[in-house]
């Protein structure tokens, strides 16, 4: 049955890892609506004999958080898929002087080579002890984004074979591999879209997993046509979907989630997909709770269950979920929070298309060429409004009774999700004030009153966020990234507030005054 398959999949390669309990309270949530099972994306983080877990910060993966997670999703009846990188995005393990000799170059490499018999043994050995820790039979081999392949070590080897034969030697190989074992290889469908012809010499049994986080309009279809050449690349093959939960942004963008949710609906029908994988992909800069994640995955599962079902049912489902009951007050403050990313009120369509803003401005450094850019294209009034309608989100949530509420820790994330985004909304207008304010500034003293208590306000919130996040942090996930991710927003906060000072010609009126 198409879809039948409905996993969320969290990444364990960057940033926060969730402990085994946090994973499978998600799972108790998420389960009666749809929830089947749980990804895990394993760049090198997994303890193994062949590889180091370099790419994990502090806390290795083990066999005994594997195997917690594995067996207490089996007793709900869910299953455990791996995603397992066997190309590409291995810049942390290619980086060590013991492992370089895989990397396509001799520095910066991020992808293996495909033409050396020993890091093919390599790769197989560490796939197998991977193995070893998930049942289900497909296992997903990723395959995206290796950047750097042909251009170094294998050239040669490529220039023998041609490109596509190449590759699809490489993994035609480890598909038999993993036949040998009672696994099906799933790959993304990056390749076969860039080189059409690998298309006709994979093994016919290896599955295609397409993956899209945006719309239509975004810049990245435009550039890489995923959503325009599913069609192409799943015909005659079984195939998976990879949307997303938008988890990553400061609070999930609903407009963008629900024109992406949509469009893999239709491309999914088209293509006969056997399941939907709901990506929350962790970054250093993704430091949102877990709460985002779940009201995310939420909609997408009761979507893809329902195709008419709207906004405001998800928000009942929200406000049920956390309160037991339907507020109006929660309801209006994530209709508030939810509508940021795209609402034209604070920023132009085209620059939500090219640039989701909020990351960017969460953590960016004001003095950074990317963040004054994008700083200087703001309206002052749209971000005077987006403050507005933060503050507003964050008293409604103030006023949400919780007595009896069956989830208040997910009430306490989005009441802090609020005031993250009443940061960012301050740090908005710092980032753009900064920008506008680079060379000779012409100002009284007097004028930096509302920057100079602008900045004391954020500073008081950032300082909070920090204190939660960090909190929540040592509840709900392993140590990991944790010390650098505190670094990111102990700098965020430090080089937004350096941002607003005075200067020596502030002091001077421009044009001078009569003495």
């Amino acid at each position: 049955m198409p879809l039948n398959d409905r996993i969320l999949q969290y990444d364990l390669s960057r940033g926060r890892i969730p402990r085994a309990e946090t994973i499978l309270a998600h799972a108790d949530l998420l389960r009666p609506f749809g929830l089947t099972g749980v990804m895990l994306y394993i760049e090198c983080v997994v303890e193994n004999s062949v590889f180091p877990a370099c790419g994990c910060g502090a806390t290795p993966v083990t066999a005994a958080w594997l195997a917690a997670v594995r067996e207490g999703l089996k007793r709900r009846g869910l299953d455990l898929y791996p995603c397992i990188e066997v190309l590409g995005h291995q810049e942390h393990l290619l980086a060590l002087p013991a492992f370089a000799s895989h990397g396509e170059t001799e520095s910066g490499a991020c992808n293996f080579r495909i033409d050396a018999p020993e890091t093919r043994d390599a790769v197989k050995r560490w796939l197998g002890e991977l193995l070893a820790h998930f049942e289900t039979p497909l296992v997903h081999a990723a395959c995206d984004e290796a950047f750097k392949l042909g251009l170094g070590r294998s050239a040669p080897f490529i220039r023998e074979r041609g490109f596509e034969a190449a590759l699809a030697d490489y993994l035609n190989d480890l598909a038999a591999f993993l036949r040998a074992r009672g696994r099906t290889m799933a790959v993304s469908a990056d390749p076969l879209i860039h080189y059409p012809a690998l298309r006709g010499l994979l093994a016919p049994d290896v599955v295609v997993c397409n993956w899209g986080y945006g719309t239509w309009t975004e810049v990245y279809e435009r550039e890489n046509h995923n959503f325009a050449r599913h069609a192409f690349v799943t015909a005659g093959r079984r195939n998976w979907a990879w949307g997303n939960c938008m988890a990553e942004y400061i609070l999930t963008p609903f407009d963008r989630l629900e024109a992406n949710t949509g469009i893999w609906l239709g491309l999914c029908a088209q293509s006969g997909a056997e399941g939907f994988i709901i990506s929350d992909w962790g970054s250093y800069e993704n430091v949102n709770p877990f709460a985002a994640t779940v009201i995310g995955a939420l909609y997408v599962l009761r979507r893809l269950a329902d195709p008419a079902y709207t906004r405001e049912a998800w928000l009942d489902d929200v406000s049920r979920l956390v309160l037991g009951r339907c507020d109006d007050g929660l309801r209006e403050a994530l209709r508030l929070m939810t509508s940021v990313q795209n609402n034209a009120r604070y920023f132009g369509n085209r620059l939500a298309d090219w640039s989701p803003v909020l990351p960017a401005l969460f953590l960016g450094d004001p003095d950074s060429r990317p963040v004054v850019r994008l700083s200087a294209l703001f309206e002052r009034g749209g971000i005077d409004a987006f403050i507005a309608d933060a503050r507003l989100a964050v008293a409604r949530l103030d006023a949400v009774r919780a007595g009896g509420a069956p989830q208040p820790a997910l009430l306490d994330a989005l009441r802090h999700l609020a005031r993250r985004m009443l940061l960012t909304a301050l740090r908005t207008r710092i980032c753009h004030d900064h920008a506008w304010a680079t060379g000779a500034i012409w100002l009284a003293k007097e004028d930096f009153d509302e920057p100079l208590r602008r900045r004391d306000e954020y500073r008081a919130l950032a300082a909070a966020d920090l204190g939660y996040t960090m909190a929540e942090w040592d509840r709900d996930c392993l140590e990991s990234e944790r010390e650098r991710c505190r670094r990111a927003l102990s700098d965020a906060c430090d080089s937004a507030a350096a941002a607003v000072r005075i200067t020596d010609n502030s002091l001077y009126l421009f044009p001078p005054r009569p003495v």
